[in-house]
């Protein structure tokens, strides 16, 4: 949804709220890592927009507001089961000058719990010490979030500012996903099909149990597959286009046509030399059903 406020609007009221060009970034630079966890999750479950009377940006996901950036800090929640399991990580926060609790506004929620509070990273200090420790709480928290809703409040779709995406790609010279807010789902593949295929197939049948079901859970891990590699390549690898929800992880070998050695190395993580085996490519299918809607 378009708005009132313009790409050079939003780039000077984030000015005025972090005026420090070093730590703006750094804080720009968790903002995204965190809607792009999100947009992980489906294109359709996030939105952003600035208040500028309140001089603060946000990022929601389903109906829940999961980070906002504003002068106290990164107001961030954190999924607070998996914090409660580890002492060590709560003592860890509790004894950084870049972590504080938020024991005023909102200190929790209840309907998905959480645990709240305002990471401040800065060029000086532990905040890279922290960091992987709020991000794997704020993740879980994310996930659990976007788990819960099918999709972003109709009214905050309204609200969605896409400037403050045009700003942020240019500020930091990277990659940021776009949500997409409608009603077609993209059948981008069948796993499910290719398993029993799998299992059915009579030259499997000889295999060991373990490594059949190794074999298996390569297949069912090719969603993380291909979430790992728009986080880390961002595009397509042909024509770099950037629309995540038709991009598609594509082995240049089928899944079906493989032997069992290179289904197994197909999940490999996104910065292994194996990617070569792999492409991050348009589905074109899919690409001209959109041009049809």
């Amino acid at each position: 949804m378009q708005s009132d406020t313009s790409k050079i609007e939003i780039e000077s009221e984030i000015t005025l709220l972090i005026p420090d060009r070093e730590v703006r970034r750094l804080y720009l630079s968790v903002f995204v890592e965190s809607l792009t966890e999100a947009h992980s999750h489906g294109a359709n479950k996030w939105g952003v927009y600035y208040i500028v009377d309140a001089n603060r940006l946000r990022l929601l996901v389903g109906s829940i507001i999961v980070l906002t950036v504003h002068k106290q800090g990164l107001w961030m929640a954190l999924d607070h089961e998996l914090l409660q399991k580890s002492k060590e990580e709560q003592n860890m926060l509790n004894l950084s000058n870049n972590w504080r609790w938020d024991t005023d506004d909102y200190p929790e929620y209840t309907r998905i719990p959480s645990i709240n509070g305002y990471y401040m990273p800065s060029p000086s200090g532990d905040y890279l010490q922290i960091w992987p420790t709020i991000r794997q709480h704020h993740f879980a928290y994310v996930g659990k979030v976007a788990k819960k809703f099918s999709q972003l409040r109709e009214d905050s779709q309204q609200r969605h500012m896409p400037e403050v995406l045009v700003y942020l790609r240019q500020e930091l010279n990277r990659y940021v996903p776009e949500p997409v807010y409608d009603e077609f789902v993209f059948p981008l593949s069948n796993p499910i099909r290719e398993i029993r295929e799998y299992e059915s197939s009579p030259q499997n049948q000889n295999l060991q149990k373990t490594e059949r079901e190794s074999i298996i859970q390569s297949r069912v891990g090719q969603e993380q597959f291909r979430t790992g590699l728009i986080r880390y390549w961002g595009k397509c690898a042909v024509t770099n286009c950037q629309k995540a929800e038709i991009l598609r992880a594509s082995h240049i070998k089928p899944w079906r046509e493989s032997s069992n050695t290179e289904r197994q190395m197909y999940t490999m993580d996104c910065y292994s030399f194996r990617i070569l085996m792999s492409l991050l490519i348009v589905d074109l299918s899919l690409l001209l059903t959109m041009e049809r809607l």
